[in-house]
């Protein structure tokens, strides 16, 4: 599947480097998992160095005159949600809660038993094994969950052990707690009976909740194994009366935690990492207690058009023990504004590259909370200020536009509604969520905003374009420090009474106000009564 895109002498690295024995724990893993290979060689929570080392060796890449190692994942460059499945054990807890449906579509637990002999064949096959035991929400003994990856490729164990707390080298046999969760990947694995099984294709994701498994299939893009277990932690959670929430989150110069709400694309990592803030995730958290818990150990960032003047902080971690991902070379050098490949091009970096980042993944004293919607109509406003009421309305409904290649098949802005900003990894009905967050808002006197980072002047056919991100940045940092808290509002009617700033910083009534940027203010009025009657069908699934 991959290319082999540079050459080496043969004895560059001691190719002694590169063997593993099967220890008895080793051996354990194996067993416990199915998998029959005495002859494999099999890796265990490697080092960054020796990671790269695998990856030169295995072919897998290119490392760019940077030093970081870029690849190419092939068919897929991002999520194929339709292959997403959980296994539906009648009688079961998880089959009584889980919301089903075209998001949570249910697999026979026969298929899924299928699979995992296919997966586990194929292991039997393979000369090498990777195999990486971690925690998520690791600063949060609460939260905090034990993830075991076995992995075919040392790419896929790179982007493991930068999302995740890593067990250090020679310390994960003497780690006696059994995992919480196991995921097997066999990207290379393809499903030819998946039309008998009454499958989308191929390519599958599989989740048994009651195995404590999941299986990967037929797809090399790293971002599932991420939201994989994002996933079950939406599941977990509010069993536990624990919100989990797809956002980014950081800290201002108040010591106030700040969220970032939002699908791919629309700007989590983006305004979570700015410039001066502490930062404590970019994409998965918890909230409980007052506190948000950062899932993971890394962050996973977006690389197109990626300029250090806008994004330093993720321009400037692109460094030492980072993974690229379908990126444009040119001559050694990555060119982020060649986007042919994908749009979704992307860096996985472990925490430790993120100046000013909050050690211990936890913050408290959470005072703000940020919806980022990507609207491709051009209809709302660049910022909101929301009331309980809004805030939830808006938190249920979901909308925003899926952008091309986040997903297999987009390639071009999307409107779409996406429960709890992230509906597509939402495991119980959508209201759980939001009874959950109006308790939290209502407990903790939360101020809440809707920020749209999306088009301005019309939608692309009406020469609309996205709204410059110096725009967006300004409007941030007025959030940040409180700014927009003092800032004169108008209420706009024709958008059900949205609370809007005129006035906010250097940006006046001319960007605040979304009809002013458009060539024909009827045009506008006429537009938003669609958007907003799309609004009320969407809200009226919830009533």
């Amino acid at each position: 599947m991959f290319t082999r895109c540079f050459s080496f002498g043969k004895n560059v690295f001691n190719q002694t480097r590169l063997m593993s024995s099967q220890t008895e724990f080793v051996k354990s893993v194996l067993k416990k998992n199915g998998i029959q290979n005495k002859n494999a060689k099999v890796f265990v929570n490697l080092g960054y160095d020796e990671i790269r080392r695998h990856e030169i060796e295995n072919g897998e890449g290119q490392v760019l005159k940077n030093g970081v190692f870029t690849v190419d994942t092939g068919e897929f460059t991002g999520r194929s949600p339709k292959d997403k499945y959980f296994v539906k054990n009648e009688g079961t807890e998880s089959a009584r809660l889980i919301d089903w449906g075209k998001v949570n579509q249910p697999m026979k637990s026969e298929v899924f038993d299928n699979l995992e002999k296919k997966v586990k064949d194929y292991y039997g096959n393979l000369d090498k094994i990777y195999i990486f035991d971690g925690y998520t929400a690791f600063g949060d003994e609460k939260t905090k969950r034990k993830i075991r990856y076995i992995t075919h490729y040392a790419f896929q164990h790179h982007f493991v052990k930068n999302m995740f707390y890593s067990l250090p080298e020679g310390t994960v046999e003497k780690d006696d707690r059994e995992p919480d969760f196991t995921v097997i990947n066999a990207s290379n694995l393809k499903n030819k009976d998946w039309k008998e099984q009454s499958l989308n294709s191929e390519n599958f994701v599989g989740i048994n909740l009651e195995k404590k498994i999941g299986l990967i299939g037929g797809t090399s893009y790293t971002g599932e194994n991420k939201k994989l277990a994002f996933t079950l932690y939406n599941y977990w959670m509010p069993l536990e009366k624990k919100l989990s929430l797809h956002c980014g989150a950081s800290v201002n110069s108040k010591d106030e935690s700040i969220l970032f709400l939002g699908l791919s694309g629309t700007g989590k990592t983006s305004l979570s990492t700015i410039d001066g803030v502490k930062i404590i995730g970019d994409d998965e958290h918890i909230y409980y207690d007052k506190k948000v818990v950062n899932l993971e150990n890394g962050n996973y960032a977006k690389t197109a058009k990626l300029s250090k003047e806008n994004e330093p902080v993720i321009y400037n971690a692109i460094r030492e023990n980072a993974l690229l991902e379908n990126i444009m070379v040119r001559d050694g050098e990555p060119d982020y504004n060649d986007i042919s490949k994908t749009e979704n091009s992307r860096v996985s970096y472990p925490m430790t590259n993120v100046p000013g980042r909050i050690e211990s993944g936890v913050y408290g004293n959470v005072k703000r909370m940020v919806f980022l919607t990507c609207d491709a109509y051009s209809i709302l406003p660049r910022v909101s200020i929301l009331s309980t009421e809004e805030a939830i309305k808006y938190f249920l409904m979901g909308y925003t536009s899926k952008l091309a290649g986040t997903e297999r098949g987009i390639k071009e802005p999307v409107p779409t509604f996406s429960a709890c900003f992230g509906a597509a990894f939402m495991v119980h009905p959508p209201k759980v969520y939001a009874e959950l967050l109006k308790e939290e808002i209502e407990k903790n006197n939360l101020k809440v905003y809707l920020l749209n980072t999306g088009w301005h002047g019309g939608p692309d056919s009406l020469g609309g374009k996205r709204v410059d991100m110096k725009i967006t940045l300004e409007i941030t940092r007025a959030i940040y420090d409180g700014d927009i808290d003092e800032a004169p509002t108008v209420k706009l009617d024709t958008l059900g009474s949205l609370v809007v700033p005129t006035k906010l910083r250097s940006l006046d009534e001319k960007t605040l106000i979304p009809w002013n940027s458009w060539k024909s203010q009827e045009l506008y009025h006429e537009k938003s009564k669609e958007l907003m009657k799309m609004f009320e069908n969407e809200y009226k699934k919830y009533m």
